[in-house]
């Protein structure tokens, strides 16, 4: 019996998973292959001679410096098929500077036809290709395990990004930032939630949790901002300079308020799903008994989830962390002006996760059991 039903279940799946498989290779190999997209001139590397520079003081170490003698082949452009011969020049700590390698696509700049051959300029790396290539592995991983509620997962997401790119240019017309990130959130859950549950009781409760505690601990971010010193903004990443301190402060809690979301939304659906199952499976069962399974479930998930929100907010800084080390810059220094906000963002999705776990619970207790038995 157990053999008849796997065979009936690979009839059913293999022709899928042979379509997606099918599907995400061409989708790959055309993302290796989308230099017709571009206007900038894009060169593939296929030869490369390298030699030892010099060597230079750096503080306490000595930085050694290569060349790269570069012959590529132009894909896109008035010149494409043309061999064209490229300089490069990169550090053996690779901090500010790339080292390439054959089969490298480059951007290109300053093209001169001398008598002998072309020669340019490297103006970066392309690497869309290897960013194109992951979604399409996400997506597919997403269909294959997910179905129909994977490809609503991705929808969402494509949806949230076209939302959020929109509100960016928004904010470049002028229009307040905070003011536009406080309706994204809102759809953001709306939208997050509906695709991946439907419209349902379970999707209404997680909404409100959600926004009650991102609205909590945006509030607590800004009553804190308001009554601490001035914050130095001049570390901030992406800050056009000069700033006004209460523009900066609307960035920060803009950072904090899509910041938290993720983390919050994800612990605000377990906790409704456990609420939800046990009230199905236990039809007896009390708010007290909820209450009380809610916690241990939250005791379990905490842990987790904060050091999430740690290594999503403060694990990008740890190469800059350690070049300022080894350029002998002391540590309350990098702390208080290059991690201040990565540490700043993580302890306020800390409190939203810890926040979140109660508020779910409450909710979620009153909504599938409280108003039975009030009735």
């Amino acid at each position: 019996m157990n053999n008849n039903r796997m065979k009936d279940f690979m009839k059913k799946t293999a022709p899928k998973l042979a379509i997606i498989a099918c599907c995400s290779i061409l989708l790959i190999i055309l993302a290796f292959n989308d230099y017709y997209l571009y206007n900038t001139p894009i060169a593939k590397i296929v030869e490369i001679k390298e030699d030892y520079s010099t060597s230079k003081q750096n503080g306490v170490y000595v930085e050694k410096y290569y060349t790269q003698d570069i012959l590529a082949v132009i894909q896109n452009g008035t010149y494409k098929g043309e061999i064209v011969r490229l300089k490069n020049q990169y550090t053996q700590s690779g901090v500010y500077d790339d080292r390439f390698s054959r089969g490298n696509d480059v951007f290109i700049e300053k093209i001169e036809n001398k008598q002998t051959e072309f020669t340019a300029t490297i103006s970066g790396k392309k690497r869309d290709q290897y960013v194109a290539s992951a979604v399409v592995i996400l997506v597919a991983l997403l269909t294959a395990l997910a179905g129909r509620k994977g490809i609503f997962v991705a929808a969402s997401l494509a949806f949230n990004l076209v939302c959020f790119y929109y509100a960016l240019t928004l904010y470049e017309q002028g229009i307040n930032l905070l003011a536009l990130m406080i309706p994204l959130v809102i759809s953001f859950s709306i939208l997050t939630l509906y695709f991946i549950g439907g419209w349902s009781r379970l999707t209404l409760v997680s909404l409100l949790s959600t926004l009650a505690t991102v609205m909590i601990v945006t509030f607590i971010s800004a009553v804190v901002l308001h009554f601490s010193d001035k914050v130095d903004y001049d570390f901030m990443e992406y800050l056009p300079q000069p700033y006004e301190q209460s523009s900066a402060n609307i960035i920060f809690l803009s950072e904090i308020l899509i910041g938290s979301l993720g983390a919050v939304m994800d612990i605000v659906v377990t906790m409704v799903s456990t609420v939800k199952e046990l009230t199905q499976t236990s039809a007896h069962i009390s708010s007290k008994e909820l209450i009380a399974s809610c916690r241990r479930v939250g005791d379990d998930i905490l842990g987790t989830m904060i050091n999430v929100m740690f290594f999503t907010n403060v694990a990008s800084g740890i190469p800059f962390f350690l070049l300022c080390l080894r350029n002998e810059i002391q540590f309350t220094t990098i702390i208080r002006y290059n991690l201040f906000f990565e540490i700043a963002r993580f302890l306020t999705g800390g409190i939203g996760i810890v926040l979140a776990i109660p508020i779910s619970a409450f909710l979620a207790v009153y909504f599938y059991r409280g108003r039975k038995e009030t009735c």
